[in-house]
Formats: C-alpha cells, sequence, structure tokens
C-alpha cells in the first residue's frame, strides 16, 4: 500500500486549525475518532469547511456514534489490508476481486456479491 504511488502527509490534530495550502492537495483525510486535545469529527468539521466534499475515513475501536452517520468508519482492531481496501474505497478505486482458479468452486461462491455483504 505504501508503495502504491501516493504520497503520504501527517499532520498532528493539535495544529489542525491553521489554514495553508496543504489542505487543497489532500485526496484523503485518515482520522481517529478519539485523540488527545482533539477529535475526528470536530477536525472533519474544519476541513469540510474549507474543502466540501473531501473524502475521509475515520478509525476507532468504539461504535460509531451518531456524529459518524453516513460516515466511513473503519473498526479497529483493523489489518494493513482492510485498511488499504478501505482507502481504495474511499477514493472510488476499489479493485476488482481477483478471479478464482478453474474448479475452485469454493472461492467462487465466497466471492458473489450476497456472501460478502452478509
Amino acid at each position: 500500500m505504501l508503495d502504491g504511488g501516493a504520497d503520504w502527509f501527517l499532520h498532528h490534530a493539535g495544529v489542525c486549525g491553521r489554514r495553508d495550502d496543504t489542505l487543497d492537495s489532500l485526496d484523503l483525510v485518515v482520522t481517529d475518532v478519539m485523540m488527545p486535545g482533539a477529535d475526528g469529527p470536530t477536525l472533519a468539521q474544519r476541513m469540510r469547511a474549507e474543502r466540501p466534499g473531501l473524502p475521509i475515513l475515520f478509525v476507532t475501536g468504539h461504535a460509531p456514534g451518531p456524529a459518524l452517520a453516513g460516515e466511513a468508519v473503519l473498526r479497529k482492531p483493523f489489518s494493513l489490508a482492510e485498511l488499504g481496501d478501505a482507502i481504495l474505497g474511499r477514493l472510488g478505486r476499489t479493485p476488482q476481486p481477483l478471479a478464482a482458479p478453474a474448479g475452485n468452486r469454493l472461492l467462487s461462491r465466497l466471492r458473489k456479491p450476497v456472501l460478502r455483504e452478509a
């Protein structure tokens, strides 16, 4: 994922109130819901005031509350693969599932959308 052609930028929540040109160059924000001295929903609100429609992925170890209704939320703990899938999904670049090897009916059945949505 880190070698997938993405530029990464780390911004500490304590300085998120400062406006600079960095916000204009972001494709996606990944933020925790609860942080020392700040929270993800407030950070998202500030950033979207400057950049409406900015995709944001929230991560949390708690049940998402009303502040996250309609938002993309990834529950902790998660694997790097799950994080990668969530990031690609928020960017609208969800990869197509790999085709099951010939004769592997179990994999074919597991990859059906009906089972993945359950």
